[in-house]
């Protein structure tokens, strides 16, 4: 009975009376995000008509505004690659307005990502076809290939006793034999075979550990081959920092150091100095030794090491370095940037820390040192053998002395002149070296055109044509006209005369 009722119970509360339903509220999320949704009443509140008609005229924006906004600005690759400025650079643009940089570094930039694959890669890449002179040793490896009666091909490694164990061959001795030699030798030996021919090439080059310490930007022992040169094992070191010396790298093998400097390289393509690598070589970068600063008008100003002098017991501070000439101050410069009327000063700063300027006029005295600046300031050029036409022409600017010498050839032709100029005068503007003024000659340009007169022009003479209208306007001091100039199409103020002499002569 109990149970009856029970299960009676349950069915009438699933099935609610119609006064319940309307009264019940349906389920909904209590996290709802919907700002149109009433709380007061269960349904979505409808939009009106016109927003219904200008929601389907104006689809609703995908795009956040925090997506339209435009993405902060990367640094560019050369921006973020570029240094900050060395002591060095700083003390040196200090001193002067230009910002020098100092000079080589750039040789060891940042390589880009391919050239950064070959570079990790170089040190097992395979040698191919080398030169008969090329020395082999323990570590490497040979490959030998039979032709005729025998067909085989197959690579041998030179073993710690420095021999090359091929099969039907006596043992070959190969550490520190030329691979020529070493090809000769295997060749000998398959002549003893019936026709058979054999053929040898260098499979792989054994690794090397080089130590590079010093002013590295990645001190440490390099893993290399015996292909890579110093420049290499510098390169894989990161290069040389900024403080370190391009003129002072020490190789050291064998107990010996040999000194590399890297300017013969950068400036004259010497690669004398770029020196093969072996096993257990030590590279030492110092200090950078002392500097001169070169600017102005050359071709590659910049911070330059120059080479330190032997110190003794009484060695003197001021003699710490070579000592240059202007010459040769101006071939680490590359030279000046055109010939001519150049002046050259020298900046040195004393021991009691007094700048001091000089005017450098011999060319092989030795008087750049350590910290000294030479400047290069450019003198403006003077135009020689040139005269120059000017005013109302129709061929104005400068004419070679040597083809017009005289005003008949200067105006040969009625076609010079402008469309309304003034037939009765001109004027030569002369300089006068022995009054140091200017002078003017008028003379008549009508007769000139007729060949009836003519004057002999000098070095840096400017002739002088005018309109009638400037003619005009200096009678009685008369109001300025306007002219327009022949398919010009625009107005010009041809009667301002701005020069007052020129115009108080022409009174």
């Amino acid at each position: 009975m109990h149970r009856f009722l029970i299960a009676l119970s349950f069915f009438c509360f699933l099935i609610p009376a119609p006064a319940f339903a309307q009264t019940a509220f349906p389920a909904i999320s209590p996290w709802t995000d919907d700002e149109d949704f009433d709380f007061e009443t269960p349904e979505k509140k409808k939009p009106a008509k016109s927003e219904r008609k200008q929601e389907q005229e104006e689809p609703e924006d995908l795009i956040s505004s925090r997506d339209t906004e435009p993405a902060p600005r990367k640094p560019s690759v050369a921006a973020a690659l570029k240094e900050e400025p060395s002591a060095l650079e700083t003390m040196y643009s200090d001193r002067i307005v230009d910002e020098l940089s100092q000079f080589g570094y750039d040789l060891f930039g940042v390589p880009s990502e391919e050239i950064q694959r070959n570079l990790d890669s170089a040190a097992s890449m395979p040698s191919g076809a080398v030169q008969d002179d090329f020395i082999l040793n323990i570590g490497d490896e040979v490959e030998v290939v039979f032709s005729g009666q025998r067909t085989d091909r197959e690579t041998y490694k030179v073993n710690d006793q420095g021999l090359l164990l091929i099969n039907d061959f006596p043992p070959i001795p190969a550490a520190g034999r030329e691979i020529g030699q070493v090809r000769i030798s295997i060749e000998t030996a398959a002549e003893n075979l019936h026709n058979t021919h054999a053929y040898v090439s260098l499979s792989s080059v054994r690794q090397i550990g080089v130590l590079v310490v010093g002013h590295v930007k990645k001190p440490g022992r390099q893993t290399l081959t015996v292909f890579h040169t110093v420049l290499d094992a510098l390169m894989e070191s990161g290069g040389i920092a900024r403080t370190g010396s391009l003129r002072q790298i020490k190789l050291v093998r064998d107990g010996r150091g040999t000194i590399i400097d890297l300017y013969g390289l950068l400036m004259h393509g010497s690669t004398n100095m770029d020196l093969r690598l072996r096993d257990g070589d030590r590279l030492i970068v110092p200090p950078v030794g002392p500097t001169v600063a070169i600017a102005g008008e050359v071709k590659r100003p910049g911070i330059y090491e120059i080479l330190p002098v032997m110190k003794g017991m009484r060695h003197l501070p001021d003699q710490a370095s070579e000592r240059l000439s202007l010459n040769e101050m101006l071939d680490l410069g590359g030279g000046v940037l055109a010939p001519g009327q150049n002046r050259f000063l020298r900046m040195d700063v004393t021991p009691q820390g007094r700048e001091v300027v000089t005017e450098v006029h011999e060319a092989f005295e030795s008087q750049f040192g350590d910290g000294s600046v030479l400047i290069v300031a450019k003198g403006q050029e003077k135009r020689a053998q040139t005269v120059e036409l000017v005013g109302h022409t129709r061929r104005p600017g400068i004419h070679a002395l040597q083809e017009v010498p005289t005003l008949s050839a200067l105006l040969d032709d009625p076609q010079v002149l402008g469309p309304k100029a003034y037939p009765l005068i001109g004027v030569i503007e002369r300089w006068d070296d022995k009054q140091m003024t200017t002078k003017l000659m008028d003379f008549p340009l009508l007769l000139v055109l007729k060949g009836d007169y003519d004057r002999k022009l000098e070095d840096g003479d400017v002739v002088h044509l005018f309109s009638r209208q400037q003619i005009a306007a200096l009678q009685d001091d008369g109001p300025k006209l306007r002219d327009v100039s022949l398919g010009s199409g625009e107005e010009t103020d041809e009667s301002a005369i701005d020069d007052p002499v020129m115009a108080s002569f022409l009174r």
